[in-house]
């Protein structure tokens, strides 16, 4: 037996195995289909780097703009099927442009004569090529994603290529470009109550204000209180310039305190306190900032509750979290406030996020009553991916500043909750009575908190309360929840499972959604009885 016979023999036996198994329909329509992908791809590579050849360069002249004529061999020798069929596309499409436009060649334009050459009419070069516009668009448009990338090619350098990056990932749009300022230059956001960002829009992290206020309860300093958005984890030193009523300013330390409630998010509501000397009169406004020497800042006005405390007192608001998802519950809205008016509240604070038409129609009518307070909320952060619940810590905690000497008793809800007297008529009633049954006890009550139980909407409806015979609601009105929805649950919750609360604002450093978190010294909490 031969050399090679030998070897052949060798080879089949050790590879033909697994030449076999190889060879399966699967794996020869996906070797079939790299291949047409690999064919399509060099040959439009090749066609972006087309060079014409040496013999033709020399005969061929590239058509012009200006005040000359578009010359080119024509032959079917110099030029192939496909520049052929180029050039009389060219011609097509020069001759229905020329006849669109008005201008007329002059009698003095050169000429350019070359032999075999068509002549063209004389046009002048376009001020714009056609854009094509390529969108991507968030899959998931509830959560306000702001991922809407566009980008612009012209017809000229469009390519396969582009529109599969245009329809593959958002990333891969080239990012929006950032003014660029001069080194030095001072930029200052302001803002009377709404988020503002207080750093640059190129940082990775941002770094929002809301409000600031004027706290001088404690003898060892004073403070100006800001509520504020950082970074979660390893929050950056921030900067604190107070401008005084005389003109001058004062750089105060910062100290900072991430609000209890953060949900291990990327962002957390938190405190801010720029502290001074206890002799020190309030400031007018407060100037935040990443940088030491304020680059980028941010300006609020700096409240002084105490200083209006000779205006009439109100004895008791309602706070409510921020509306969002387009909130439009009017009737159930209209329930809330004048079931708690009914019960002896005087005004309601609402954080705007996004509400509907009807809501915001009925708040419009309540804020020209004197009976709502409606402020602005709007957060350039994810809701629950970034942040908890539009930040509602922050906004709880700037109700309870906000109404600090201003109102006796603040009770912190949302629109399906309510604290219902079972023993009075009223929540000042209920109040005082618990004041009388906590006397013995040490320190002053800060805050009154009851257990929650549930009455589940789904349910069945209760009509029985207007009369002896059932009645059917109308499917097409929205009915009154505390009148249709009269079972609950047999137990409740523990206190600081879904509980609520009543606070003293000037007896309160932090509050939570269910729970108060801090007092100030002395105070105490108040577990209220089921049966009060």
């Amino acid at each position: 037996m031969s050399e090679v016979r030998r070897t052949t023999r060798a080879l089949r036996y050790k590879c033909g195995a697994s030449f076999r198994r190889l060879l399966t329909p699967y794996n020869v329509i996906s070797l079939m289909i790299i291949g047409a992908i690999g064919f399509v791809i060099t040959n439009q590579l090749k066609e972006d780097n087309h060079e014409l050849t040496n013999s033709n360069l020399d005969e061929f002249q590239p058509a012009r703009f200006t005040k000359h004529t578009f010359g080119a061999d024509t032959s079917e020798k110099a030029l192939n099927k496909r520049q052929t069929a180029r050039n009389q596309r060219l011609v097509s499409e020069t001759q229905a442009l020329a006849l669109q436009s008005e201008a007329k060649p002059k009698e003095n334009e050169a000429i350019v004569e070359h032999e075999n050459a068509i002549e063209y009419p004389v046009i002048s070069p376009p001020k714009h090529l056609p854009v094509i516009k390529l969108q991507y668009r968030a899959k998931y448009p509830r959560y306000k994603l702001h991922s809407r990338k566009v980008k612009f090619v012209t017809p000229k350098k469009l390519t396969n290529r582009d529109v599969l990056q245009a329809l593959a990932h958002p990333r891969l749009f080239p990012t929006k470009t950032e003014p660029v300022f001069q080194r030095g230059e001072a930029r200052v956001s302001t803002s009377l109550n709404d988020w503002i960002q207080a750093n640059s829009q190129r940082d990775r992290n941002k770094f929002l204000v809301y409000s600031a206020y004027w706290d001088d309860r404690f003898d060892a300093n004073n403070n100006v209180r800001i509520l504020a958005i950082m970074v979660t984890k390893n929050p950056p030193s921030v900067y604190c310039r107070l401008s005084m009523a005389d003109g001058s300013t004062i750089d105060a330390k910062v100290v900072k305190k991430v609000m209890n409630e953060h949900w291990r998010l990327r962002y957390s509501s938190c405190f801010l306190s720029c502290e001074v000397p206890k002799n020190t009169s309030p400031p007018l406004k407060v100037l935040l900032s990443l940088n030491r020497n304020f680059t980028f800042s941010a300006m609020l006005p700096v409240h002084q509750n105490k200083e209006n405390i000779a205006s009439p007192r109100g004895d008791l608001a309602v706070c409510v979290k921020p509306l969002h998802y387009f909130y439009d519950r009017a009737t159930w809205l209209m329930e809330f406030i004048e079931f708690h008016r009914i019960l002896g509240v005087e005004h309601f604070f609402f954080y705007n996020h996004t509400v509907g038409p009807t809501v915001d129609a009925l708040l419009r009518y309540y804020m020209s009553q004197n009976i709502v307070t409606v402020l602005p909320w709007s957060l350039p952060i994810l809701s629950q991916k970034e942040i908890r619940t539009e930040a509602i810590f922050s906004s709880l905690n700037d109700c309870v500043f906000r109404t600090m000497y201003l109102f006796h008793y603040v009770i912190l809800l949302d629109f399906d909750e309510y604290i219902i007297p079972r023993e009075h008529e009223s929540y000042l009633d209920m109040i005082k009575q618990l004041e009388e049954d906590n006397k013995q006890i040490r320190g002053r009550p800060g805050s009154f908190v009851f257990k929650n139980t549930f009455f589940y909407l789904y349910w069945e409806n209760d009509t029985t309360v207007y009369g002896v015979e059932p009645e059917k609601p109308p499917q097409w009105v929205p009915y009154f929840l505390t009148q249709y929805k009269t079972r609950r649950l047999s137990s409740s919750m523990k206190i600081g499972s879904r509980s609520k609360y009543i606070v003293v604002p000037e007896r309160i450093l932090e509050v939570g959604n269910h729970v108060v978190w801090r007092h100030t010294s002395g105070k105490k909490l108040i577990i209220c009885n089921s049966s009060i």
